[in-house]
């Protein structure tokens, strides 16, 4: 009697996979769409064209958006800056004109309005919001 021997098989499978993104199928698919309607891939490349064409509109509108209201954002502070300017320098006149008729601490009172209260009230504030706090 002859034994029987078992022989390894041995298979190998090999897998093609093909990932395409976007509006536009691949050139082989194209080509069949073709077969099936000559006018499928002119209508398909228009239709990947406009699609285009409104992501680009809507991008540029965000940007606009966004540079607005960083100019907006400037002109705010650009106000606040000459408005705390122009107090800060009311303030001083203030303080100076009380210490030449012999009122100091009403006069170191407005010297300090002047120099740290009012830039901290009208400057602090915007910086913060601006860094998320």
């Amino acid at each position: 009697m002859q034994k029987n021997k078992m022989q390894p098989v041995h298979k190998t499978t090999a897998v093609v996979q093909q990932i395409r993104q976007g509006p536009i199928p691949t050139p082989e698919d194209m080509a069949s769409y073709k077969i099936v309607d000559p006018s499928l891939p002119s209508r398909i490349m228009k239709m990947a064209e406009i699609e285009q064409e409104d992501q680009h509109k809507y991008r540029t509108d965000i940007l606009e958006k966004h540079n607005l209201l960083n100019r907006r954002d400037f002109i705010y502070d650009t106000v606040a800056l000459c408005f705390c300017a122009f107090l800060c320098l009311v303030f001083i006149i203030s303080a100076a004109f009380l210490f030449l008729n012999d009122k100091n601490f009403a006069a170191c009172l407005f010297s300090a309005t002047a120099f740290i209260v009012l830039p901290k009230s009208f400057l602090g504030k915007r910086a913060s919001k601006k860094d998320g706090k």
